[in-house]
């Protein structure tokens, strides 16, 4: 999958919807999302620090 920040957010962002309908999903789904949010969230965190480091570099 290409992933870039905005599409990583915009899934993360499924996710919980559908997370905050858990009467609509199998504990299969609930456990496979739960995990893809959880590599989403680790994603744009460290998109987040990359972008935080190179601020750091560039004002030092």
């Amino acid at each position: 999958m290409d992933m870039n920040y905005d599409k990583a957010l915009a899934r993360l962002q499924e996710i919980v919807s559908r997370l905050e309908q858990p009467e609509a999903l199998s504990v299969d789904e609930y456990k496979a999302l739960a995990k893809e949010a959880n590599e989403l969230l680790t994603y744009c965190r460290e998109q987040i620090m990359g972008i935080e480091k190179e601020i750091s570099t560039a004002l030092a």
